[in-house]
């Protein structure tokens, strides 16, 4: 049973134009470079889970993301429709019914935004390259956010020699 709910908002991505379908709107440069140096933040903040596995919306820039994520933790990357059109029931059943101790949910907002909310009942402003680990109980009939960081906070995350942050 999923005791760890990941929610990680996808990185920078191009933008909206009519030449493109917003499903096929890829990560920039910038934003591939700007998630993999998040990375090591990303990676100290994970709980510690033997049974792992990253969900993705189908759209372009999620499933990037998904994959840098993937390429520090070599696990599995499941995509679900639901993520990228905001079906919280689908949401819940999925959690529900996986057997997984921690789902990374690799999203966009305004869902990740609204789920949490569900939740928790407090809407969380997820930047590009956010994330919140959320905590279920064993009913899933309440959930508590354990953390919340910003890509910036990510960035500046750093162990010390000690094993301790700095």
């Amino acid at each position: 049973m999923v005791s760890n709910i990941m929610f990680f908002r996808h990185g920078k991505a191009q933008d909206k134009d009519s030449s493109k379908p917003d499903s096929q709107r890829h990560l920039t440069q910038s934003g591939i470079e700007k998630l993999k140096a998040e990375m090591s933040g990303f990676v100290l903040l994970l709980p510690k889970s033997q049974n792992m596995q990253i969900w993705a919306s189908p759209l372009s820039r999620s499933l990037e993301t998904a994959e840098i994520i993937n390429s520090y933790l070599k696990t599995e990357i499941i995509v679900f429709d639901f993520i990228s059109t905001g079906d919280y029931d689908e949401l819940i059943n999925r959690l529900h019914s996986s057997t997984c101790n921690t789902v990374i949910i690799v999203g966009h907002e305004p869902w990740l935004g609204n789920w949490t909310n569900n939740m928790t009942k407090c809407p969380l402003p997820y930047k590009k390259g956010s994330c919140a680990l959320i905590k279920p109980d064993a009913s899933f009939s309440r959930f508590d956010i354990a953390w919340f960081v910003q890509p910036e906070t990510l960035l500046n995350l750093k162990l010390n020699q000690k094993g301790g942050f700095l």
